[in-house]
């Protein structure tokens, strides 16, 4: 079991190739190491976390593919701040941009409501329980069910952006990508290269596949098929984060460069190895154990200089529950206590909300927001290092405001805890959200009024005999509905056939909304509502 990031490197190909040239070769033997350039794959001994039987095949976690990013609430908070540390033209640049970039996600999360081609292209990502394909005859924007159905879908997006504020970045100005080292040792402080697919939907990319070597705001379309001579390259800035960012130095600005020996090296950011301190270090504290960051070459989202990077060493304490003696005899005891001790001290979030809230009120690079970010930074390594991370104080002392905030800025969503508007970038981002979702919740509220006409031409001679039994068998359905959006606290029909929920009763987790397990929240309700459907069209 070996954790950490395996990386392409064909001279191991090449000098295997050579060895085997040259009758370098050694037999093979049982338990015999092999030289380096005999073998496909080589491991750090620092990298082995357990051990496990010898098996031949290679189990990977995760592998590089073209990833989107989006801002958040915590990025959106230090570029707002640093921006304006940086003067009034960098910041108003900066604030302008993010709104840009937010009318246009909003935009794309509302065109169903509106535009009859994304009408379609939205309910087909719904549960298939009614062929859509079939309605295209239908003004399906001005119908009543599907348009509940898109209403939802629409409360749903927007009520996401109100909780974590991510608004997309386009594929063509930002991506997320794993961290790697320049093996080579030729990139030097302060540059970086980075290559990746051109189309982001390719979730395994052939080797084929068009790739962008990105060195600046200029992009040039290569193809691994070309030789490096083919390809025109322009230098230029770049910006870098990793969450969870917290601090102003968090986010960073780097060179990118083109290095043709790292061709080979696709949706990765390599850093280098040289300098007073590593680059992933300076963000949040990183390193490149598996770490994801979030790559920017928006110009209007560059910062005009990187902040000073924190200090993120943490004070070592000794918490090893005896000698090794007795780990091993204890150790299925000792694991189940640090368990218990780490689930109920997981206070990450926690932390991470004070400082938000601390910062928007006395600013990020307050003496009281740095305080927090060093709790907050015991809180993401406690799961390695053991130490518990100091309580948020609760109280003033002595003209030092408590770090639990006594009220919360309008972003946060505190629902009926004591809140204030705040006046920085991220109040000014939710209330606009907030205006238009508040459009669209009267409209819903109008709607659910409104007496639905039939429509005279689906009705036909003979029909009112056969009126009872629809009565009967609507009203059984409508229970059966009714049953089903009151047990799991579902709004109405539109969001329950489209599986777009702003809230859920009886979760089985806060995380169920990545649909990672068939067995989540959503997908027990989806298997109710099609045993009923197929009851009632049979």
């Amino acid at each position: 079991g070996y954790k950490g990031v395996v990386l392409v490197n064909i001279l191991l190909d090449e000098t295997r190739n050579w060895a085997k040239k040259n009758n370098l070769i050694p037999p093979r033997k049982p338990n015999q190491t092999l030289p380096w350039y005999c073998q496909s794959l080589i491991f750090r001994p620092s990298q082995r976390k357990f051990h496990a039987p010898r098996e031949n095949n290679v189990e990977i976690v995760k592998i590089s593919a073209p990833i989107l990013v989006a801002l958040n609430k915590p990025l959106i908070n230090i570029l707002d701040q640093v921006s304006e540390m940086h003067g009034e033209i960098p910041h108003l640049r900066m604030c302008n941009r993010i709104f840009e970039l937010m009318e246009q996600h909003l935009e794309s999360a509302i065109s169903a409501l509106v535009d009859e081609p994304n009408a379609f292209l939205t309910l087909n990502e719904f549960p298939k329980l009614i062929l859509y394909d079939r309605l295209r005859d239908f003004n399906i924007t001005e119908e009543p069910f599907f348009r509940s159905m898109l209403r939802s879908a629409a409360l749903v997006g927007l009520h996401r952006l109100v909780d974590k504020m991510q608004i997309r970045i386009p594929a063509s100005q930002g991506r997320m990508a794993f961290g790697v080292v320049d093996e080579t040792g030729l990139l030097q402080y302060g540059q970086i290269f980075f290559q990746y697919t051109t189309n982001a939907s390719l979730k395994y990319p052939s080797q084929h596949a068009d790739r962008i070597i990105h060195t600046g705001p200029v992009m040039i379309t290569k193809n691994p098929s070309v030789v490096a001579g083919d390809v025109r390259m322009f230098e230029g800035p770049v910006m870098i984060t990793k969450n969870p960012s917290v601090v102003a130095g968090d986010v960073r600005m780097f060179e990118a460069v083109d290095l043709p020996c790292l061709y080979d090296l696709v949706d990765v950011v390599v850093f280098p190895q040289s300098g007073p301190r590593p680059h992933p270090d300076e963000m949040a504290g990183s390193d490149l154990d598996g770490d994801e960051y979030s790559i920017f070459w928006d110009p209007q989202l560059f910062l005009e200089k990187n902040e000073p990077a924190f200090d993120f060493t943490s004070t070592a304490k000794n918490n090893a529950p005896g000698n090794d003696e007795e780990v091993k005899a204890n150790f299925t005891e000792l694991m189940a206590k640090f368990f218990k001790i780490y689930v109920s001290q997981d206070s990450i979030g926690t932390i991470a909300n004070a400082h938000l809230a601390n910062s928007d009120l006395y600013g990020i690079n307050s003496e009281h927001c740095r305080n927090i970010a060093l709790k907050h930074n015991q809180a993401v390594d406690f799961s390695k290092s053991g130490t518990v991370p100091d309580e948020l104080t609760k109280n003033w002392e002595g003209g030092i405001p408590p770090e639990k905030v006594e009220r919360f800025p309008n972003f946060m969503c505190k629902g009926s805890q004591a809140s204030y508007k705040s006046n920085r970038l991220l109040g000014d981002l939710y209330v606009r959200v907030m205006e238009v979702r508040e459009v669209i919740r009267v409209e819903e509220i109008a709607s659910t009024d409104e007496k639905v006409k039939i429509d005279e031409s689906v009705l036909l001679e003979g029909d009112a005999i056969y009126e009872a039994k629809a009565q009967a068998a609507y009203d059984e359905y409508r229970t059966l509905i009714g049953s089903i959006c009151e047990s799991y606290g579902i709004a109405n029909e539109g969001q329950l056939f489209s599986s777009r929920f702003t809230a859920l009763k009886k979760r089985i987790s806060e995380k169920d909304d990545d649909n990672m397990s068939l067995f989540n929240t959503a997908h027990m309700i989806e298997q109710q509502l099609a045993t009923i459907y197929a009851r009632f069209r049979t």
